[in-house]
């Protein structure tokens, strides 16, 4: 079967708490372009090309990334996936996140025309549910302890504590989290890279005291030696997230040893395909992963849960339920019960858009 036509749309999604933070700074919601793959038999496959407006990649821009690559995508087999994808590799100057966009219409398309789920793509699951991280969001440390509290009473048991990089304030927020869950819930921290080496080394201790298992992205992404030395330190697991940007980013992660796991993002990677190739390198190098957070619609999270669900790495939890802080996706189908989330056996990726 033949592509005979490629489509998008634009989508707004909003967060449901309008002060919802991080390091990077205030986080309103999301935008970018549905894909679609249209077959010759009528199939469609779906995908989420998301903006990243604060690099200048607003909906406007996928749009015309879109249009600049559809005449190489029309016309081509359907089912080729791999031969596409080398090619839009090959062009150096389209992000990442329209190349995902693309690679997972593919994806579904070819599901939805062998009427099979999208997992069957990737040898079929290895588990029917993923535990889910819940993220609190910056704020003080009584707010985010009451946060913590609600999300341990809903059923999740992984947490997830946004920080800033000022130790004092950090460890309040942490400490207070770790006072209102107690056992009831498993804690890690994310700094989205805003730590200085000399303080995130400092933090170490308390954090370990505190109950933190892992430090995602504690200094910037640039900075592997000092990922290197915070995870030879030993205390708490050091986790790569913007540090692992690319396929070869993540083989260097490996080769220098500076992570005891790495964050996975299917539109970070550039699609399934590409971030199927990184935990392949993660399994051959004895490496955890986790899927990390992905400011996108359901449909986004409902794809990288069915390739999440094959691959044998899988670590600690993953965070495909971010769907949960949004206000207005238009994609439903997926829903979290007690902390987990049920891997879809509908054709294609399971989830609806209205």
């Amino acid at each position: 079967m033949r592509i005979v036509d490629m489509t998008w749309r634009a989508y707004r999604i909003g967060m449901a708490d309008p002060d919802w933070r991080s390091a990077g700074g205030r986080f309103e919601g999301i935008a970018g372009q549905f894909v679609f793959l249209h077959g010759e038999d009528g199939t469609i496959g779906r995908g989420t090309a998301i903006a990243q407006e604060r690099f200048g990649l607003g909906p406007d821009v996928v749009a015309a990334f879109l249009a600049e690559l559809k005449p190489r995508i029309v016309g081509r087999p359907a089912e080729r996936i791999g031969a596409c994808m080398a090619d839009l590799e090959g062009l150096w100057q389209v992000p990442a996140v329209v190349r995902a966009g693309i690679d997972c219409a593919l994806h579904e398309l070819e599901a939805r025309r062998r009427g099979v789920p999208l997992w069957s793509l990737f040898g079929g699951p290895l588990r029917d549910t993923i535990p889910q991280v819940r993220m609190i969001p910056l704020k003080a440390p009584e707010a985010m302890a009451g946060m913590a509290a609600a999300f341990a009473a809903e059923g999740y048991r992984f947490l997830k504590l946004k920080v800033v990089g000022r130790p004092d304030e950090d460890l309040a927020r942490i400490a207070a989290v770790h006072a209102a869950v107690g056992v009831q819930a498993r804690l890690m921290v994310d700094a989205n890279g805003a730590y200085g080496l000399p303080d995130a080394l400092a933090v170490l201790p308390e954090m370990k005291r505190l109950g933190i298992e892992i430090f995602e992205q504690p200094v910037d992404r640039d900075d592997l030696e000092g990922l290197r030395r915070l995870r030879q330190a030993g205390l708490v697991r050091i986790e790569a997230d913007e540090s692992a940007a690319s396929v070869a980013r993540v083989r260097r992660l490996l080769e220098m040893r500076a992570v005891d796991l790495v964050g996975l993002k299917v539109p970070k990677l550039g699609g399934l395909r590409a971030t199927a190739q990184a935990a392949a390198l993660c399994d051959a190098a004895g490496i955890p992963y986790r899927f990390g957070t992905t400011f996108g619609s359901t449909l986004v999270q409902a794809q990288s849960l069915a390739l999440a669900a094959c691959l044998p790495g899988l670590a600690w939890a993953s965070e495909h339920a971010v769907f949960a802080d949004y206000a207005d996706d238009p994609c439903s189908g997926l829903s979290v019960t007690e902390g987990t989330l049920a891997v879809p056996d509908d054709s294609g990726s399971g989830v609806q858009l209205g």
